[in-house]
């Protein structure tokens, strides 16, 4: 009997670590070159990233005037940025590549930028028309620079000047290149366009016995000829006459465009009117001057073109004017205005603290000006350092400018000083006394409102008083006071010292000193509970018992020391 044999499924992974991925983690090796050359000013080249070791981020410096403590300098962070060179020079390029395994060393190459030509095509993107004058296009260039310069135009053509003649608007370019290999490429565009003109008649239709004036414009650069059907080769025509006027007009650049114009007849006449000046200040004479009319009739029975006037208020004016069988009438209104009383208020009105602001407000006048700050509004805000005097300059239309100034005055904060008799920590709930000096009047955050306060502080506090001046002006100033339990087993009195203990006690306290002493005891509400007597007689040790549960201060020699005993 054969043996038989099954078959297996064998699944093998296989971890392949690649190059790639041991190279990400070497430190690059930096290195760039830069393209085209020659490297010319003006032009714009492409510096290209040669560095080994994959590098994922790159820091160029391009420096100006050669070395690292040159000129200006100028950073990029792509891997192959683009430059432009706008002098010659000597410019120095340094690179720092790195990727996760680090930064290389610095690598750096100096380049020698030439002097590119500097010359241009004139005229820059000019209009022609079909059928028009050939155009020159020129390269120019300053004095000498054009000495020596070759020219290669997308025309094909070689030479500094072509004459074009395109039927639809054209893109023209110059490759400009000089003796040491430097080039530099400029365009112009001609458009294509047809012209375009136009008649405009003053006045629009003629009334019997006037004249009209007919003006012809043309698109384009001039000069310009023109050619009208009556035969003059002016700009402007006049006729006295209604009709079909033509004109055919024709530009620097030989293109030509046709318009023409019908005068029609009116029997309304267009009259203008003006007002000098436009505005009159009450008092003061205007002059009303009328045209487009032989004879004139005002409502103020005047028939001059003409006339003098001297209204006290806002009037308007009407006139007449008549040609032949032809009129018309026109108005216009003259305003009058009064010489300004400026008036200037602030708020708030007694002046203001340091760093505070006030609002100026002018009044009585159309328009204002502000000195200073040059402002032209009526209510401005302003925040004075010091005492400063603010001018408001106020007009009327047509009459003189009046001024009326304010002095703001700038008041000084109070400096405030706390004083206090706690020259260290002191026990709870004893007496401090609080004193501030600097303003007229104070407020405590106790509440207190005399500059003297006496505070008795339970844990660490911080007293703060504001102090207000004679001007109104607020500052405030702190304090903090620092206190202690005073349960310690030995307190210093005088020149004696006591023991207290236990402390915190069920009742019953002893109470020892090793020289003549006298000491007070007091609740938490500041009555005495005793006094004892620690001399030779009683061997300077008393024990006190059936103290009630609470919270008790023991002093020493008048009050200078404090010792809290809680009995529980």
């Amino acid at each position: 009997m054969k043996a038989k044999f099954l078959p297996y499924l064998f699944s093998v992974t296989l971890f392949v670590i690649t190059s790639q991925a041991i190279k990400a983690q070497t430190v690059p090796t930096a290195n760039f070159s830069i393209s085209p050359t020659p490297v010319c000013s003006g032009g714009s080249y492409t510096i290209t990233d040669l560095s080994t070791g994959l590098p994922t981020a790159w820091s160029y410096t391009v420096r100006t005037g050669g070395g690292p403590g040159g000129g200006q300098a100028t950073t990029y962070t792509v891997q192959n940025p683009v430059v432009t060179f706008n002098t010659p020079g000597t410019v120095t390029i340094s690179l720092v590549s790195s990727n996760a395994g680090g930064s290389s060393s610095v690598h750096s190459a100096t380049v020698q930028v030439a002097n590119g030509p500097n010359a241009n095509i004139a005229p820059n993107n000019p209009n022609t028309c079909i059928g028009g004058s050939p155009l020159n296009l020129s390269v120019t260039a300053p004095g000498p620079a054009a000495a020596g310069l070759t020219y290669s135009w997308s025309t094909g053509a070689t030479s500094s000047v072509i004459a074009v003649s395109p039927s639809v608007s054209t893109l023209y370019s110059c490759i400009i290149t000089s003796t040491n290999g430097c080039s530099i490429t400029r365009t112009t565009n001609v458009a294509v366009t047809t012209p375009t003109a136009s008649i405009v008649s003053v006045p629009a239709s003629i009334c019997p016995g006037t004249t009209s004036t007919l003006t012809a414009t043309i698109s384009g650069q001039g000069p310009y000829t023109y050619n009208w059907s009556n035969n003059s080769t002016l700009s402007t025509t006049t006729s006295s006459v209604t009709g079909f006027f033509t004109a055919t007009l024709t530009n620097a650049q030989g293109c030509s465009a046709v318009t023409s114009y019908t005068l029609g007849s009116s029997s309304t006449l267009t009259l203008t009117t003006v007002s000098t000046p436009t505005a009159i200040c009450s008092g003061n004479n205007g002059v009303l001057t009328v045209s487009g009319a032989s004879s004139y009739t005002w409502n103020t029975g005047s028939n001059a073109s003409s006339i003098t006037i001297s209204p006290t208020s806002n009037t308007t004016y009407s006139v007449t004017g008549t040609i032949g069988t032809c009129s018309g009438t026109a108005a216009i209104t003259v305003s009058v205005s009064t010489i300004p009383t400026v008036v200037v208020s602030s708020n708030p009105a007694s002046g203001i603290c340091a760093g505070g602001s006030v609002t100026l407000s002018a009044s009585g006048a159309n328009a204002y000006t502000w000195t200073p700050g040059g402002l032209n509004i009526n209510v401005i805000v302003v925040t004075p350092s010091n005492t400063t005097i603010y001018t408001a300059r106020g007009q009327n239309p047509g009459c003189p400018a009046r001024n009326t100034t304010i002095s703001i005055s700038v008041n000084a904060q109070p400096n405030i000083n706390i004083t206090t008799s706690a020259t260290g920590s002191v026990c709870a709930g004893e007496a401090v006394t609080l004193s501030a000096t600097g303003a007229n009047t104070y407020s405590w955050n106790t509440g207190s409102t005399t500059g003297l306060t006496i505070v008795y502080p339970g844990t660490n506090t911080a007293y703060t008083v504001t102090g207000t001046s004679s001007a109104g002006c607020t500052a405030t100033a702190t304090a903090n006071v620092l206190v202690t339990d005073c349960t310690g087993l030995s307190e210093i009195t005088g020149n004696s010292s006591f023991q207290v203990f236990p402390n915190p006690s069920a009742g019953e306290v002893n109470l020892i000193s090793g020289n003549n002493t006298e000491l007070l005891i007091t609740n938490s509400i500041g009555q005495t509970v005793t006094k004892v007597e620690l001399n030779n007689t009683n061997g300077r040790h008393v024990t006190l018992s059936g103290l009630a549960r609470g919270l008790y201060f023991i002093s020493g020699h008048n009050n200078t020391v404090c010792r809290k005993l809680i009995v529980q």
